[in-house]
């Protein structure tokens, strides 16, 4: 048995009591809709029918053939026959109902499945059954021509009428029977778009003025001017998946509907079947644009969001992997604890201050992690001396720049960050012959920004904590040096820059001297 979305109490029975009474209003004015004795562009009354039949099940069912059978039109002119075509119009809600439509699955399959047994299997057995007895009624004998299109229309004209009318109501009240959760979130989203909806609005009414201003005057033909809605439908299809498409499609295909049957007046038999299939054909377009789109935007969406865990997954362990990493260097130097991590951090405010952004921002964050990670490859008793290094020690020291980008040049996803690690020591000046000289000799402009970056901060946070040769120098000593240092050993732009993130941080600043600095 199929399930069954119903409200409770007085607003199931009201419902109940719309939907018999919307069946029989919309059955008795299908004459308004006919374009040709026996041939009319839609049934309304079938749409109100197939919805309310899933969202109220049986007894809707029932009550719609009570409002059919008795607002019976056309050739149904004795009770029988009344009843008989009441039957069929009911029955159109009842096959949805007896196959069963379920609730599960990706959207894909749920449009399939409605389409299935809601749109095509219903409407084709109603047409079935019927033209038969509507020939045999009809006060003249009907040529093959005219039964083919009465069939037609008599097919087409129900299943138009699912799609713009039950689709939105469905969409309205049981969207999971057609979307599943990450569309029907999507469909949500898109209806709070106020400003998207109400531009689809204006485009929808600057089409219908067209249609009013060019039909009359015989230039063009009502169904060229069509064409103008598809973009309409396309539009909310990729913005608001499958669930806006189809809503957007109801709207365009019901608008389109009323202009034709206000402008169009066919004459021969010729220009009814152009008539009535050109605008079938378009409102059958509207409706596949609207699925089509919805469906590859919605995929196109899932992708994206599957493509964008994994990529923060990836990350994450990546970062796990960097962060183990810069605990292996504070474990050979535990004096530097905290070191990597608070540079990484104002390494990144500055350069943020700087105008770097997006991926520039996340290869300084990783450089500034890792810039001392060839320590280690340093033993821990140069490490951790307390007296001066020997000029071999010294040197040692040194390289553990070169042996950070050794250890790192074979992790591709951190290959840009290599440059900025192995310049992170260079001066401003260039000078190599200086107290803390230049490794390269790079100068100025020449040193990567996120170096220069690097370079300031590790140098003050080297000042303001502890060392095994030294004690930590107070924060206005250490700023006091980076001034006397700026446009030496340190760029000017990044000092000011840097000084800036600290009084932003509560750090006062102070003109006071730190004359020497020791070994960083």
């Amino acid at each position: 048995m199929a399930q069954h979305w119903r409200p409770t109490g007085w607003r199931y029975f009201a419902g109940l009591v719309v939907t018999a009474a919307l069946a029989g209003l919309f059955n008795r004015a299908s004459s308004a809709f006919q374009v040709a004795a026996g041939v009319a562009l839609i049934f309304p009354s079938t749409g109100i029918v197939v919805a309310g039949a899933l969202l109220m099940g049986w007894p809707a069912v029932l009550l719609s053939f009570a409002a059919l059978s008795v607002t019976a039109w056309g050739v149904a002119t004795t009770p029988f026959a009344a009843i008989y075509f009441g039957a069929l119009g009911a029955a159109q809600g009842a096959v949805p109902l007896l196959v069963g439509l379920r609730e599960r699955g990706p959207t894909q399959a749920r449009v399939v499945r409605f389409g299935l047994w809601a749109i095509l299997a219903n409407t084709f057995l109603s047409m079935l059954l019927g033209i038969p007895a509507a020939v045999r009624l009809a006060p003249t004998p009907e040529t093959p021509a005219t039964i083919a299109m009465m069939a037609s229309s008599w097919f087409v004209g129900d299943a138009l009428a699912v799609v713009l009318i039950a689709v939105p109501v469905i969409l309205a009240v049981r969207p999971r029977l057609l979307l599943d959760g990450s569309d029907r979130r999507l469909f949500g989203i898109f209806l709070m778009r106020w400003r998207m909806l109400a531009g689809l609005t204006l485009g929808m009414l600057a089409v219908v003025a067209s249609m009013e201003l060019l039909v009359p005057t015989g230039i063009v033909r009502c169904h060229w001017l069509a064409g103008f809605f598809l973009p309409l439908i396309l539009i909310a299809a990729v913005a608001g998946g499958v669930g806006g498409g189809l809503f957007v499609n109801a709207l365009a295909g019901i608008v389109y509907l009323v202009e034709v049957l206000r402008l169009v007046h066919p004459g021969t038999t010729l220009d009814l079947f152009r008539t009535v299939f050109s605008n079938y054909t378009n409102l059958a377009m509207f409706t596949v644009v609207a699925i089509v789109a919805g469906l590859y935007s919605g995929r196109v969406r899932i992708l994206v969001s599957t493509l964008e865990n994994q990529r923060m997954a990836l990350q994450k362990n990546f970062e796990r992997v960097v962060t183990a990493l810069a605990a292996a260097i504070e474990a050979k130097d535990p004096t530097t604890r905290g070191h990597v991590q608070r540079v990484a951090r104002h390494a990144v405010a500055v350069g943020r201050k700087l105008g770097l952004e997006g991926p520039s921002l996340e290869i300084l964050r990783y450089a500034a992690i890792l810039h001392d990670v060839g320590k280690i490859s340093i033993p821990e008793q140069i490490l951790n001396k307390h007296e001066p290094l020997t000029p071999e020690e010294k040197e040692r020291l040194e390289a553990h720049v070169e042996a950070g980008v050794e250890i790192l040049q074979n992790v591709d996803i951190l290959g840009p960050a290599i440059p900025i690690i192995r310049y992170h020591q260079e001066r401003w000046d260039g000078d190599r012959s200086a107290r803390y000289p230049a490794y390269f000799g790079l100068q100025g402009e020449d040193i990567p920004l996120a170096s220069r970056i690097i370079a300031v901060v590790d140098a003050y946070d080297a000042m303001t904590n502890d060392r095994p040769y030294r004690k930590a120098i107070s924060h206005e000593e250490a700023v006091a040096e980076l001034l006397h240092e700026s446009g030496r050993q340190f760029d000017p732009r990044v000092v000011e820059a840097f000084l800036a993130v600290l009084n932003k941080e509560g750090i006062a600043d102070s003109s006071a001297r730190w004359p020497i600095m020791e070994r960083l």
